[in-house]
């Protein structure tokens, strides 16, 4: 039981260092209008994946050269109000297990 709770977190450990260690051109602007999402598409060398829109907001899904994708949150006003960045990782086991 022990052995598995340190192992548990030597895993979230490595999952943090490897979130951590993805380059900062991968960081969207929160905060920006809408202009800055392509901006961050520029800066990421990325692809626009599709853009959701809905009464209460519209998803920007940029994927980058690396992988990466982000979602960029944008408020019917035109405000970037949050992100969400996906890194896949090569090993799916390597997510934490509780």
């Amino acid at each position: 039981m022990i052995q598995t709770t340190w192992v548990s977190r030597v895993r979230a450990l490595g999952l943090a260092a490897a979130i951590m260690a993805v380059p900062a051109s991968a960081m969207a602007t929160l905060g920006g209008d809408t202009s800055s999402v392509d901006a961050d598409r520029v800066r990421m060398q990325g692809a626009l994946l599709r853009i959701d829109r809905s009464d209460a907001q519209t998803v920007h899904e940029v994927q980058s050269s690396s992988g990466t994708t982000v979602r960029e949150y944008v408020s019917p006003s035109g405000a970037v109000f949050a992100v969400a960045q996906m890194t896949e990782l090569a090993d799916p086991n390597a997510w934490p297990v509780s």
